[in-house]
């Protein structure tokens, strides 16, 4: 820009010069203006900051060279005494002359409005430029007063979770928070690598306006900061086939797809050897090319049809029951040969031995006794004992 200015600058200065008459009824100065008043955005109160006066200029004339200086002023030209003024300085054709200094902001918060203008001394006297051609002879900035700034960070989501410093905060129905930190403070602010949209749709973060591609981020507050974080658009194209699947694509890029003509059915019948001939496409695209585009303008669902023949599993079918029906006879006649050749053993006697009692008194008694000690009654000897 600045080029182009000493450009055009030069060749009005060749235009005078070599083409022009009347030179001397031509005001002694060119082009000259405050191209920036370079200041900070906030600064706390009763707080030192720097400004920048950047002027260019471009003169020409009998004499093109002149005195020039910069004032800051809190208000309009002649409304105030200056804040600040530069020393004079002598400049010649064309170029830029900086002027750096130092404020000191009010001791209450608010607003600070400034005003930077550039003079050129003729005979004397110090003049704003009246050449408006090339830009203006002042440039003006309003500065905040505070020890907080606000800080809104847009999505273009509503009812979406951030975190900023940690703290969760959903955006607003506009897409947006707000929040207040502190000035000159380093911010942490996280937004969602995507968003789902609840309908096959979803927003993948691309980058911050100010060319950041990381969704979480550090930040410096220097004053009322506005963030916006940008989105790309994708749509879901799920595939319906024998092997289904679902894969994201940006908003209205072409997807080419590829059919076999021929592909194994699922299983069991991939077991058996059985293929699928491909008939066409369905659902969000109806062709019968095996190679067909697709716009992801929305989200898309598409089915591959495939058709084969039931004949073809008659053979397996009989093969696999004959060998069913096989196995259960195999079984069947080994567990009625076990049942036959089992013969049952014949439970143990058991000998149970009566106990002997006396005939008079009751008492037990052994086998061995002749009488009842208890009652000395003469007991009926055993055959083998008996005379």
């Amino acid at each position: 820009m600045r080029v182009q200015f000493g450009l055009v600058v030069l060749a009005m200065m060749l235009i005078v010069v070599f083409g022009a008459t009347g030179v001397a009824g031509q005001s002694s100065i060119g082009t000259l203006k405050v191209d920036r008043l370079i200041c900070p955005r906030q600064v706390a109160p009763s707080t030192n900051f720097q400004v920048t006066v950047d002027v260019e200029y471009g003169l020409f004339g009998v004499n093109p060279s002149a005195v020039i200086r910069s004032a800051i002023y809190t208000g309009p030209l002649n409304s105030s005494t200056p804040i600040w003024q530069s020393d004079a300085a002598n400049v010649s054709y064309v170029g830029e002359e900086l002027w750096n200094t130092t404020l000191t902001s009010p001791s209450s918060e608010g607003y600070l409005n400034l005003t930077a203008y550039v003079f050129y001394q003729q005979d004397g006297v110090w003049k704003v430029s009246s050449n408006s051609s090339g830009g203006s002879s002042f440039a003006q900035a309003s500065i905040k007063i505070g020890r907080i700034s606000s800080l809104d960070v847009y999505i273009g989501a509503p009812s979406v979770t951030i975190t900023i410093n940690g703290s969760t905060l959903t955006t607003s129905t506009s897409g947006d928070v707000t929040t207040s930190v502190p000035l000159n403070s380093i911010t942490n602010v996280n937004v969602p690598p995507s968003i789902d949209f609840q309908n096959s749709t979803r927003g993948v973060f691309s980058n911050w306006d100010d060319g950041n591609k990381q969704s979480q981020r550090k930040v410096t507050i220097n004053g009322d900061t506005r963030l916006v974080a940008n989105y790309t658009l994708q749509y879901l194209l799920k595939i319906n086939a024998p092997s289904s699947s679902e894969s994201w694509y940006g908003k209205n890029t072409i997807v080419t797809l590829t059919a076999n003509t021929t592909t194994p059915m699922n299983w069991p019948l991939n077991a058996l050897g059985v293929q699928g001939e491909f008939t066409g496409w369905s659902g969000d695209v109806q062709s019968s090319a095996t190679q067909v585009n697709v716009t992801m303008d929305s989200p898309k669902t598409v089915d591959a049809n495939y058709s084969f023949d039931y004949k073809l599993l008659a053979v397996p079918i009989l093969l696999m029951v004959g060998g069913i029906v096989l196995v259960l006879s195999i079984v069947l006649y080994l567990k009625q040969r076990k049942t036959a050749t089992e013969i049952p053993e014949p439970a143990p006697e058991t000998t149970e031995e009566t106990s002997l009692i006396c005939p008079k008194c009751g008492n037990q008694i052994e086998k061995e006794w002749t009488h009842c000690i208890k009652c000395g009654t003469k007991l009926k000897q055993t055959s083998s004992n008996e005379a």
